[in-house]
């Protein structure tokens, strides 16, 4: 059985108590030292700011604070995936599977 750990958290940014259009992709602190995880997220930053299209997020900023990289980007309206999966099985035409490859996730 294969377990996937997170290897980061998104946060919804905060201006002056109103929630702002973006949301803050963070890679987990214990993480952040790890020079694999982080040349991996540095790379999503990079790959994903290239990248124009209506269904991928923007990317708006990348970068550093304190230690811990970061990725700011569009925040979108809706559910998350989470909220979701938490109701049951997806309906056929919301599922699509794109290969079987296995990528190795950071820490595992």
């Amino acid at each position: 059985m294969r377990v996937t750990v997170p290897i980061a958290v998104i946060a919804v940014a905060v201006r002056g108590g109103a929630i702002i259009g973006v949301a803050i992709k963070l890679l987990l602190p214990g993480l952040a030292a790890a020079p694999e995880c982080r040349r991996r997220f540095e790379n999503e930053a990079r790959s994903a700011a290239a990248l124009n299209h209506p269904n991928i997020v923007a990317i708006h900023d990348s970068g550093e604070e304190r230690g811990v990289p970061f990725i700011v980007m569009e925040r979108l309206p809706g559910n998350t995936l989470a909220d979701l999966v938490s109701r049951g099985a997806l309906p056929q035409p919301a599922v699509r599977v794109h290969g079987h490859e296995k990528v190795p996730i950071c820490g595992q």
